[in-house]
């Protein structure tokens, strides 16, 4: 049996060792509960530069966030087989993370006044293009002025756009992370894209692949 004695030294070594077998989120979930370490490094290796992603639309603190992800990955393998049944290792990880930035930033008062519900959170993209990158002129001005809009929406809103065409996560997964049901997810998402598509009725889904690409991270 495996005793982990530096978590932190572990989990930095994970992000430095390739692993070849490619195996789905949950089939390494169910080794990581029988001990595989090597599970556990693939896990983290596919999933570590998205939950930090993800943590930084709700800090700037590039630390914090660093920080959050790295105590909730090991916690993760502390108590791989204390923990209640997983039925998405990712979701169950994105929420952790989510709830635990936005933990630590109520408690260093990263957002100047103290807040109660995470829900309450800002939820901040960044947006960051080299104009020169972009050749098309109308295309350059069509991404800015989709970043106007998408910082012009409600939070919540902004952040299941994110989840879905970011991070590619379904519509059940995004209602379990932010623990509202799945119609909820439905309506927000179709709200938000109704009052994009109104500016952008042909070109947003190409716009958003660009969109996304060019966040910060």
């Amino acid at each position: 049996m495996f005793i982990l004695k530096e978590p932190k030294t572990l989990l930095i070594s994970c992000a430095l060792t390739m692993s070849k077998t490619i195996r789905s989120d949950d089939d390494l979930w169910r080794l990581i509960r029988e001990d595989q370490e090597s599970a556990f490094t693939q896990l983290m290796e596919r999933l570590f530069a998205s939950l930090i992603h993800y943590g930084r639309k709700f800090s700037s603190d590039k630390d914090l966030v660093q920080d959050c992800v790295q105590d909730v990955l090991v916690d993760l393998w502390l108590r791989r087989t204390q923990t209640q049944p997983i039925l998405s290792i990712r979701t169950y990880l994105f929420s952790s993370v989510r709830h635990s930035v936005c933990r630590r930033a109520r408690q260093n008062q990263r957002f100047g006044s103290l807040t109660s519900d995470v829900e309450d959170m800002p939820f901040t993209i960044t947006f960051s293009v080299e104009e020169t990158w972009i050749a098309d002129e109308i295309d350059r001005e069509r991404l800015h002025q989709l970043n106007l809009l998408m910082n012009q929406l409600p939070p919540r809103q902004k952040e299941i756009i994110y989840l879905r065409y970011y991070q590619g996560l379904e519509k059940d997964q995004i209602a379990s992370i932010l623990d509202i049901n799945y119609q909820s997810v439905s309506n927000l998402l179709h709200r938000a894209l109704t009052n994009l598509r109104g500016q952008f009725p042909t070109s947003l889904p190409v716009l958003f692949w660009l969109y996304f690409s060019l966040l910060e991270n």
